[in-house]
């Protein structure tokens, strides 16, 4: 093989947000920075199936769906006779349209086409891409105990896919002599110095420029991997190393990817995201970066496009929220929980003993008061998070959150009374690969009722991922109720001091998101004691 034409896509998602996410942007940009490496042509493609005016892939409209992705592909094919196929498959929202995908492809359209797949579901459940491990519906369209993958890359993208292509256009690698055999798990490997990844080029992208016009964001990574361990997040388990092994970009380099965005001239957003778990964790990188955005306020008269970024509590420095305020970024801080208990039972907090880590909570509650009152008296907007019926969680931690919220101060008033404070709820997500997943009914007394819920085939999807038992005695429909009890007395009293963050429209989309959670347990349960 001396000519390799990749196309890479992005499959439907039943659950999850419809930004462009870069990790097809990093692996293109990183194989086109290797070129005088390979011996031949690469050509490269990019298709999103969330922007091509498909059907929604729901059991009503499948054979609709599989009639118009056949001939999406065809007339993709006709134009761009692809020899590779990449599809990246992030989550269990997309795990179903990826095998759709793929195997209509191998049936259908290209038959000696090689398909790779990677993705975190990917690394953490290979299994699900080996033959004989698909829902029923695909077997039934598709050759049983078959698999149309034929590499399957784990963790990061970029150095494995690279040595896939170099190798196949020298002819050099192993290949299955039938689709009833395993895919090939590819060699995992990190790239260890970010320097080495080359400067964001978003060509890839640009057939979908008015998609993300329309989203306005765009996404950029400064580091990779975080120290923490929380025991909800992959980083809890060994599945990923990309998560567990802290990289970081050279300030230099970010402000070139900044720059990159701003002169890149089909490209028009409102705000770039920058992903890392941790905003340049290092205080003399951020000095650094602050730095460099105080040429470019000065030189430049700033940026086009207001930064959102991430960080924790104990990682906020309230010094930096002044400057934050100032060149307008908008933060957001994985607070989780404000019941020590809780905190403690999701390991949130490093310690080397229990007493340690308690007195880490402690400090860690604290800091996040000193916050909500800096940020309120700098007028600075901040996003708050907070899990809801993660596994651990039981009536007393839910009273321990609203006490730390609503108990009378000294002053006679609550926090939640006194300063504006953003809080964005989120539902506990039954995602394999982390230690709460793995032992929610041992260590919590949890329980997950669908544990293979991303091969459910059901307009809900995304519901079954949040069905859980979040102990032994507190099920999930105690979770909600009292949840949602204190998400209304919050927007209540927020609403009092005014705070635009909160609207009726967010608690009508709360209430809609637990009156089909509510239904879905209630027939759960029905059905269980029927049986």
């Amino acid at each position: 093989m001396n000519n390799i034409k990749i196309l890479y896509i992005y499959p439907f998602e039943s659950y999850g947000t419809p930004f462009l996410l870069n990790s097809f942007i990093r692996i293109s940009n990183f194989l086109n920075s290797k070129e005088k490496e390979l011996n031949g042509l690469v050509d490269e493609k990019y298709l999103d199936l969330r922007y091509e005016n498909l059907p929604e892939f729901i059991p009503k409209n499948l054979q609709i769906y599989r009639n118009k992705l056949r001939k999406l592909l065809k007339e993709n094919y006709k134009k761009f006779k692809f020899n590779l196929v990449a599809i990246s498959c992030y989550g269990g929202y997309s795990y179903i349209n990826t095998i759709e995908t793929a195997n209509l492809i191998k049936k259908f359209i290209n038959p000696k086409c090689i398909i790779v797949v990677g993705g975190p579901h990917a690394t953490i459940n290979p299994e699900d891409f080996q033959p004989a491990s698909f829902p029923n519906f695909i077997s039934e369209e598709y050759p049983q105990n078959t698999s149309p993958f034929d590499y399957l890359i784990k963790d990061e993208g970029e150095l494995p896919f690279f040595k896939l292509v170099k190798d196949l256009l020298n002819n050099k690698i192993n290949r299955r002599n039938s689709l009833s055999k395993n895919c090939i798990i590819l060699e995992p490997e990190l790239v260890s110095n970010l320097d080495d990844i080359p400067i964001i080029d978003l060509s890839l992208y640009e057939k979908y420029k008015n998609i993300i016009k329309k989203n306005n964001r765009i996404f950029l990574e400064f580091t990779r991997g975080c120290i923490f361990r929380c025991n909800f997040c992959p980083n809890s388990e060994s599945f990923l190393d990309g998560y567990k092994t802290l990289r970081v970009k050279p300030v230099k380099k970010c402000i070139e990817e900044l720059n990159v965005i701003k002169n890149t001239k089909w490209l028009s957003v409102k705000q770039v995201e920058i992903s890392d778990m941790i905003f340049l964790p290092k205080k003399s990188l951020r000095e650094q970066f602050f730095k460099e955005l105080e040429r470019i306020y000065q030189e430049e008269g700033g940026l086009p496009f207001q930064l959102r970024i991430e960080t924790r509590v104990d990682t906020c420095n309230i010094e930096d929220l002044e400057i934050y305020k100032k060149f307008n970024i908008f933060l957001r801080i994985g607070l989780e929980s404000c019941s020590k208990t809780l905190l403690y039972r999701m390991g949130k907090i490093c310690g080397k003993n229990e007493e340690q880590i308690k007195r880490g909570i402690n400090r860690y509650l604290m800091k996040f008061e000193e916050i909500i009152r800096e940020a309120n008296k700098l007028d600075l907007p901040i996003s708050y998070y907070i899990l809801m019926g993660l596994p651990g969680e039981d009536r007393s931690t839910i009273q321990e959150n609203w006490d730390f919220f609503f108990q009378k101060r000294g002053d006679g008033k609550s926090l939640a009374e006194k300063y504006k404070i953003n809080i964005r709820f989120n539902k506990y997500l039954a995602f394999s690969g982390s230690e709460v997943y793995s032992q929610a009914q041992n260590k919590y007394g949890a329980k997950i009722y669908y544990k293979n819920w991303w091969k459910i085939f059901n307009e809900k999807q995304p519901y079954y991922s949040m069905i859980v038992d979040p102990s032994k005695d507190f099920n999930f429909m105690d979770s909600l109720t009292l949840n949602f009890k204190f998400i209304k007395e919050i927007i209540k009293v927020q609403n009092a001091l005014r705070n635009p963050f909160y609207s009726v429209f967010r608690l009508l989309s709360l209430k809609k998101q637990n009156f089909v959670n509510f239904n879905l347990y209630k027939k759960l349960m029905l059905r269980n004691t029927n049986n």
